[in-house]
């Protein structure tokens, strides 16, 4: 094979421009040019064993809020003031600044592989196997795409309309914004299942939790046209049969498509988000 690796006829064009980047994890490896790359790069990566189907993990958002509502009002929180609107189609307004949620993602995501580090070795409950693996992999993942759907309003092409915009909605900010949420929601999935068993980290868990809360709230107001962004063959209705056979029905959580936000392509709201 050359290198670089000619591209396969195959291939979906750009369908790695919005992906988690878990390859073990993806169904369309075998027609994404990044990972042939890879091939050509680290010829032992693939075969790396990565389980592909995580059962442990609600696959609806709202069992995931039902049971982080009911964790949050055991630990005395009151769910109604703290949620955020979670659990809403539209967010209403956010307190959270765009510095401030560029902040915030970066904070957390520090805060999260340290205590991932510090507690390495000891042990946890069997229940959080799947969780942890979760929690890791996006809350690492969720600071650096919130930061570029920042940056995308902060520093706006010129003579283009803003990102956020009715007229922006195939921008890169919008599929940043996406992806940075989709992590947040799977991170409240993991947290919510090692809530049910919190060992000496109860507070941990629910500090993440109120940090991943403020943050979609904001990333949602900004960006109130995210749910009409479609990333390649992932949200595209011809690949879905595909995809789901690959998960074996059990697929990666995801409130777009199951709710409770907005489904794609549908309406957002008609009103400018506010800076």
């Amino acid at each position: 094979m050359s290198f670089p690796p000619e591209p396969s006829e195959s291939n979906i064009s750009g369908i790695y421009n919005y992906c988690f980047r878990w390859c073990e994890r993806c169904p369309f490896t075998d027609r994404c040019g990044n990972y042939q790359l890879l091939d050509e790069l680290d010829e032992d990566h693939h075969r790396k064993k990565v389980q592909r189907v995580f059962r442990q993990v609600p696959l609806l958002f709202t069992d995931v809020l039902n049971a982080l509502k009911k964790s949050c009002e055991r630990a005395d929180y009151d769910w109604e003031d703290i949620k955020c609107d979670v659990d809403q189609e539209v967010v209403a307004s956010s307190e959270t600044s765009l510095r401030e949620l560029d902040q915030l993602s970066r904070q957390f995501t520090i805060a999260l592989l340290r205590w991932f580090g510090e507690y390495r070795n000891q042990e946890k409950p069997i229940s959080w196997h799947d969780a942890q693996e979760i929690l890791q992999w996006y809350g690492a993942l969720l600071s650096s795409k919130t930061h570029r759907a920042v940056n995308s309003l902060e520093e706006p092409w010129p003579d283009m309309p803003p990102d956020n915009s009715a007229e922006g909605i195939t921008s890169d900010g919008n599929g940043s914004a996406k992806i940075a949420l989709l992590a947040m929601a799977r991170c409240l999935a993991a947290i919510s299942v090692m809530l049910q068993e919190p060992a000496d980290f109860e507070e941990e868990l629910l500090t993440f939790t109120l940090d991943i809360l403020r943050m979609q709230q904001a990333l949602r107001h900004f960006y109130p046209y995210v749910n009409a962004f479609e990333r390649v063959a992932f949200d595209e209705e011809e690949y879905q049969e595909e995809i789901e056979a690959f998960y074996e029905g059990y697929l990666p959580l995801d409130p777009f498509r199951d709710g409770p936000w907005t489904a794609v392509g549908s309406r957002a709201p008609q009103e400018e988000a506010r800076r």
